[in-house]
């Protein structure tokens, strides 16, 4: 459902814009673009390690579209801020990530959805 959203969204996303961007309109559409290949692929893998690859290239992609076509004069901090906070956020997702790993040997979705985890450990990770 989610990789339907995210095409679908592309040309929506497009259109509401097509007014308010007058300069870099290649960089805008390449970053569009980049940032939905980027979701397709956070949405498709079936892989925890390529699934935050994916996640973690969002990151980059939405400071440039937040601080280069943000339609305010915080467009900068706004940048950093969403840079900052998601980053931080992320570090601690890898760390779970590579607890699941170190427990199980495997960060596949389908060998992981198959593993009975405890109660505490969910917490814990």
């Amino acid at each position: 459902m989610f990789l339907v959203l995210s095409t679908f969204l592309l040309p929506i996303s497009i259109l509401a814009n097509i007014k308010t961007i007058f300069h870099s309109i290649k960089l805008y559409f390449l970053l569009i673009f980049l940032l939905t290949f980027c979701l397709i692929g956070v949405f498709s893998c079936l892989n925890l390690l390529f699934f935050f690859f994916f996640f973690e290239s969002i990151v980059p992609l939405m400071f440039l579209l937040i601080g280069i076509f943000g339609s305010r004069i915080e467009k900068i901090k706004a940048a950093h801020y969403f840079f900052i906070y998601t980053i931080l956020g992320s570090i601690f997702m890898l760390l779970g990530i590579l607890e699941l790993y170190q427990s199980f040997n495997t960060l596949n979705y389908s060998d992981l959805f198959l593993i009975e985890l405890d109660i505490r450990f969910q917490k814990v990770v």
